[in-house]
């Protein structure tokens, strides 16, 4: 049970891992690609990520108390990406949040499988 959008109960991500460590934090998808041992990262307590170096674009959805806040499809490498109040940022796989639709004020249960 990952990531579950609370309302229609799907399943948006089964293998989430959050990044903890400074390192981890730090480096995020760099030299990963998304896979079925790694398809979703959280990183909470964080209101912006950065795509320097990363290779491919992804999607990003922003929680705070659970609750979407902002979304941003297809970010592209070597940019930028922020929300002032949000709590907690996931990187997906590109086309996650048109595949579930999800949207602004959408509620995710989210349960990171492994700490990195």
């Amino acid at each position: 049970m990952p990531i579950i959008h609370v309302k229609t109960k799907q399943v948006i991500a089964s293998n989430c891992w959050e990044a903890k460590s400074i390192i981890s934090r730090a480096r995020g998808m760099l030299l990963r690609k998304f896979s079925s041992d790694l398809d979703a990262m959280i990183f909470r307590k964080n209101n912006s990520i950065h795509m320097w170096f990363i290779e491919f674009p992804i999607d990003v959805v922003y929680i705070s108390d659970g609750k979407v806040v902002k979304l941003v499809e297809r970010l592209k490498p070597w940019s930028l990406s922020a929300c002032k109040i949000a709590q907690d940022v996931i990187e997906l796989p590109i086309g996650t949040i048109s595949k579930f639709d999800l949207c602004l004020d959408d509620k995710l249960a989210v349960i990171a499988d492994t700490v990195i």
